[in-house]
């Protein structure tokens, strides 16, 4: 945003190739995720997992209209395709745990290989 200093979500950003506006979406579900269940597994489940194991896109949209606020459907769709990292249209328990998990650049770099 050119005021001088790099934020976190900037910084981030720059790394993970995603917007700062995507990286900042992130960082607030991560957290109202964190206030509202006691595990990632109950988050997962009030996402939609509880009733066939997965998320899909239309569940992962409704939850961040009608809970986070975020309309934008680009930027959901582009939540989604982050968190579900094997590309098969559905969010998996194991994907959701992962994407929550911090720090997430470590994972990124076992991943690319990178040090």
């Amino acid at each position: 945003d050119n005021d001088g200093t790099i934020t976190k979500a900037e910084f981030e950003a720059l790394f993970l190739r995603h917007t700062v506006k995507l990286v900042e979406i992130r960082d607030n579900l991560k957290q109202a995720l964190k206030e509202k269940f006691k595990s990632r597994q109950k988050a997962f489940d009030k996402l939609g997992g509880q009733d066939d194991s997965k998320i899909d896109r239309a569940e992962l949209r409704r939850f961040m209209r009608e809970e986070m606020n975020v309309t934008d459907e680009e930027q959901n769709d582009q939540l989604f395709s982050w968190i579900d990292t094997d590309g098969n249209g559905t969010i998996t328990l194991a994907e959701f745990k992962e994407f929550f998990q911090w720090p997430r650049l470590q994972l990124l770099a076992k991943r690319t290989g990178s040090p």
